[in-house]
């Protein structure tokens, strides 16, 4: 009598069984999952996730005893589904009901078993924040630091510290960035994370942080599916091909609208902007003021280029910034001008990715006049100060559509 075990022949001549061996075509390297302890009573806990390998083609993956669900890239599936190599599975299990309990669960893929993951409940009750998630990310740009949308956390009283899981660069809170661990959470402060998108086009990773023992759910970013993820509708801060960053759709006809990666007179050296970051007067520095028309709310376009038509005189002519934004080539382009109010407001919510798109806290000059001054931004709060007088000095971001 012969029996095939799902990894094995097994041959029965009536009184003892002979075990022949084989190696299974297809079969993963052999895989398991971290065990954790200290974790809350009675709650679905998430196993990081491993990377699947060993393999071509597609093979089955489905819960084994404890196992409640499964994670491919990052996304439940629910049971079972497939796999391909180099896809990452993450398991899930809900925890025991009782103190200091330990819970198993395991996974099979194809003819391949994950070793043992267990999961121990903590000594007492652990006061801990309600379990939470980031928003998926795709089609961004190879290599690039992607931040996660920010997370309120909820849960009963406590203070809490976050720690980076794989693939978690970077951790903030409250918008303020802190390395791979910060301390002091609360419930109601919000989180955030980054992490370092795949090399390759169209490629997933995933990344997790730890807040007090509450694991998030895998958070993941997927590259774009050709060089240039400014393709299609990309999302706003997305690092454009050119080296340059989508800022979302201008008020000025609904279109495309890009910005530098740094100030005046910075440059981007391949990881940070480098160089003298320059403030410019919005005039040419004089206190004199006229009424120039250049008062668009929606067009920098048209505010630029009637600044620009002023020419040298009369003072307070030129006018320094328009004229700064007109004049510059950089990545490849040469149509660049000075924000309206309503299209440099779009510039400050990707001022708050991190240093990656080379912004400073400070306030930078718009293109539209109004009531003798002009309207400038601040990139710290997303606040308009006062009008200021145009011989003032602010930073300059020069856009493009």
């Amino acid at each position: 009598m012969l029996q095939w075990t799902g990894s094995m022949f097994q041959s029965c001549d009536g009184t003892s069984w002979t075990i022949f061996a084989r190696t299974i075509e297809g079969t993963p390297a052999p895989f398991s999952f971290i065990n954790q302890t200290n974790v809350p009573f009675n709650t679905a806990i998430i196993s990081n996730a491993v990377i699947l390998s060993g393999f071509t083609g597609t093979l089955a993956a489905a819960c084994n005893a404890g196992c409640t669900g499964i994670y491919r890239n990052g996304i439940w599936i629910g049971v079972s589904g497939n796999f391909s190599s180099g896809d990452t599975i993450a398991i899930q299990l809900t925890s025991a009901p009782t103190a200091t309990t330990a819970t198993t669960a395991t996974v099979r893929v194809g003819g391949m078993t994950s070793g043992i993951w267990t999961v121990t409940t903590a000594a007492s009750v652990v006061i801990t924040p309600d379990p939470f998630s980031f928003t998926n990310v795709t089609n961004v740009n190879p290599s690039a630091t992607v931040t996660s949308n920010a997370v309120q956390l909820q849960g009963p009283a406590g203070t809490w510290t976050a720690t980076c899981g794989a693939g978690c660069t970077n951790i903030a809170k409250n918008n303020v960035w802190l390395g791979t661990t910060a301390t002091g959470f609360v419930a109601g402060n919000f989180i955030a994370i980054q992490q370092t998108a795949a090399s390759t086009v169209n490629t997933a990773r995933t990344a997790q942080v730890t807040v007090g023992s509450t694991t998030s759910a895998l958070w993941m970013v997927t590259t774009a599916g050709t060089a240039n993820a400014c393709d299609g509708t990309p999302r706003p801060g997305t690092i454009c091909a050119d080296g340059t960053i989508y800022v979302g759709l201008s008020p000025d006809g609904n279109v495309k609208m890009y910005t530098t990666r740094c100030d005046a007179y910075m440059n981007w050296n391949g990881t940070s902007c480098i160089g003298a970051r320059t403030p410019l007067s919005w005039n040419d520095g004089t206190g004199n003021t006229i009424t120039t028309g250049a008062n668009s709310n929606v067009s920098g376009r048209a505010n630029t280029a009637a600044l620009v038509a002023l020419g040298s005189s009369p003072s307070p002519a030129p006018y320094v910034a328009a004229n700064y934004c007109n004049d510059l080539t950089v990545n490849g382009h040469s149509d660049w001008y000075l924000p309206a109010r309503e299209e440099i407001a779009l510039l400050f919510p990707i001022s708050n990715e991190g240093t990656a798109n080379g912004f400073t806290p400070a306030s930078y000059w718009s293109s539209t006049e109004q009531w003798g001054g002009a309207q400038n931004l601040s990139m710290r709060d997303g606040s308009w100060p006062y009008i200021d007088q145009q011989r003032s000095e602010k930073h300059i971001r020069c856009v493009r559509r």
